[in-house]
């Protein structure tokens, strides 16, 4: 019987460690800030990119969610979100936006990451019926639109 007792009470202190675990995992997603976009300037558009993957694209709450795939792991890898005043006049209108990848880091794991950029740079675009962010050489593109 106090096999058991202490069975049950075992299992109930994993259960609650496991909870707060998820809640945490929660109020971290919750708490990522966007880091804000940067204007494009002809220095950093001269510049390369070190090799990364944009595997997609996505927009929650006005902040752009950019999922990629590099080598590294030891960190000294940095990504910048670079924009241009430029938009072109469609329906709706669409900008091409420049993510920049710099990797000071040596180590050659496969990393996974979500970057978060803020959009309010495109907040009366996207207002006034939306526009499509495009990414340089690439075929993603997401459409940011008022959610109101």
């Amino acid at each position: 019987m106090n096999k058991l007792v202490f069975l049950f009470a075992l299992l109930f202190l994993f259960s609650c460690h496991a909870q707060k675990e998820v809640a945490k995992q929660q109020n971290k997603k919750a708490e990522v800030a966007c880091k804000p976009m940067l204007l494009l300037t002809e220095e950093v558009n001269a510049t390369a990119s070190d090799f990364f993957d944009l595997d997609s694209l996505a927009v929650t709450n006005n902040c752009l969610e950019a999922f990629v795939t590099y080598s590294g792991g030891c960190g000294g890898a940095a990504f910048e979100l670079y924009y241009t005043n430029k938009v072109m006049h469609s329906m709706p209108p669409q900008t091409t936006l420049f993510l920049h990848f710099k990797d000071d880091d040596p180590c050659r794991s496969i990393v996974q990451d979500t970057l978060y950029f803020d959009l309010s740079v495109f907040t009366e675009l996207a207002s006034s019926g939306g526009i499509w962010l495009r990414l340089k050489d690439s075929d993603k593109r997401v459409l940011l639109k008022d959610s109101n």
